[in-house]
């Protein structure tokens, strides 16, 4: 289920000011006696390694209602005046330039419920409280809702790699990903690389697994499909010869990336541990004898999308 997240402003309590301004029912008051008090809600609609999307809504009686995210669990409850006025302390991070808020006040005016995720630590705990207030300053009662963080559970498997060509054209091969059965932290990348020249002299990449900082890095250290699985260290060695029909053997030359073409190959994973991306690397056919290249063959803007089994949902669309 696709949860749609809001870009909120960047001011939140222009409209709500008077009402906070006046309203902390400290001083005697007789104009809220005998009405209903404003009900806030809180729902959590989706929780993953690394963000969690909620729904807040507030009750007709409302004319503002807010929220309030704190780190860890057994945090105090802040009054409900202050939520809804923006005057509570110790806040979990945010980011506010990227609409990552942890407070945030809404105007009934502008809807009676809102949706937001908020982008958050892996394994964390969070709490987020809510309140709404009237516009002659009733306040509601204090909503809690506790948030689990789980951790990230790396998705192996097939996936297909979408990407641009040297020349600019797209291009697409699949790909296989392979945990190793003692280690989850090691996985093994097989590939038709770039579509070029089949699987037997296709190098197979030996990945490090880290759900920390959501990456998947290929050293360059490969395992050699065609010589009893023996590894080979480093890209940009030769790692076949073949014969591409031009009267001699060609060297095949695996590259990562950087400038020297062995710096690491690193796949980004999301927030449920399917990969999406992965950065450039370039196969190369090199004729040693003359010292030139016969042709090179690149993959910019890689994107990886998994592809689940027939019985298999695809949880990450």
């Amino acid at each position: 289920m696709l949860m749609k997240k809001i870009h909120y402003l960047a001011l939140a309590l222009v409209a709500g000011a008077l009402v906070c301004g006046c309203s902390d029912e400290k001083e005697p008051s007789t104009q809220n006696r005998g009405k209903e008090k404003p009900v806030v809600t809180l729902t959590a609609d989706e929780v993953d390694g690394g963000s969690f999307t909620f729904t807040i809504a507030a009750s007709e009686q409302a004319s503002q209602y807010a929220y309030a995210i704190f780190e860890g669990t057994g945090n105090p409850a802040p009054l409900a005046y202050d939520i809804v006025c923006d005057e509570v302390g110790n806040l979990a991070d945010e980011d506010r330039e990227n609409g990552n808020y942890s407070h945030y006040a809404f105007n009934m005016s502008d809807g009676a419920s809102a949706t937001h995720t908020f982008e958050c630590e892996p394994q964390g705990k969070y709490e987020v409280f809510a309140a709404a207030i009237t516009s002659t300053g009733l306040l509601s009662e204090v909503t809690k809702m506790t948030i689990e963080i789980p951790k990230i559970e790396f998705k192996a498997g097939n996936y297909t790699v979408s990407y641009t060509r040297g020349n600019g054209t797209l291009g697409k091969f699949a790909t296989y990903i392979e945990l190793d059965e003692e280690d989850p932290t090691v996985c093994y990348l097989y590939a038709d690389w770039l579509g070029l020249f089949g699987q037997i002299i296709n190098p197979i990449l030996v990945g490090q697994v880290d759900v920390a900082s959501k990456e998947v890095v290929f050293d360059g250290t490969c395992v050699h499909p065609a010589n009893n699985g023996s590894f080979v260290k480093g890209f940009g060695a030769t790692f076949y010869q073949v014969d591409l029909g031009l009267g001699f053997d060609c060297d095949l030359v695996f590259y990562g990336g950087g400038n020297s073409g062995k710096e690491p190959i690193v796949a980004l994973m999301d927030n449920k541990g399917y990969l999406t991306d992965i950065s450039y690397f370039e196969y190369a056919a090199y004729d040693s004898e003359e010292g030139t290249y016969v042709g090179s063959f690149a993959c910019e803007d890689g994107v990886m999308t998994y592809v689940p089994e027939e019985d298999e949902p695809a949880e990450n669309e």
